[in-house]
């Protein structure tokens, strides 16, 4: 399966490519901007997934999901953020985006979050919260 994945830290990139490396046929190509992803997608694209942070230069996520999501609306995308605020929640469940806090999910979280937003595709809103962490009502 190939993923897109648009992260500027890149521990996180290399962290991801690995756990998703070590659980079977996954090729993974990173890009550290929005804007440069967003080039990088429509040469490259469609992929089985993007994956991206919301926070990096350039096209923040949740404009580079808007971005994609017109340029194929079937797309499925995911996104990690560090800002788990109930607005920034909201904005990736409009757009049907499964998110993830980030924070210290176990490599196994992050993996099985990564499936479960490709075998979903965009059909329906998900959030998971940070290991640990109960989500408030």
């Amino acid at each position: 399966m190939r993923i897109l994945l648009v992260d500027d830290t890149k521990a996180i990139a290399a962290m991801i490519s690995a756990f998703l490396q070590l659980e079977g046929d996954f090729e993974v190509e990173s890009q550290v901007d929005g804007d440069a992803a967003f080039r990088h997608y429509c040469q490259h694209g469609p992929y089985d997934l993007v994956v991206t942070d919301y926070d990096h230069p350039g096209m923040d996520g949740l404009v580079l999901s808007r971005a994609i999501r017109k340029k194929n609306p079937k797309q499925s995308i995911a996104a990690f953020t560090s800002n788990g605020s109930a607005e920034m929640t909201h904005r990736f469940q409009r757009l049907h985006i499964p998110l993830l806090e980030k924070g210290r999910p176990s490599a196994v979280e992050v993996v099985q979050f990564l499936k479960d937003a490709i075998g979903k595709g965009h059909s329906k809103p998900t959030t998971r919260r940070k290991a640990g962490r109960r989500a408030s009502a």
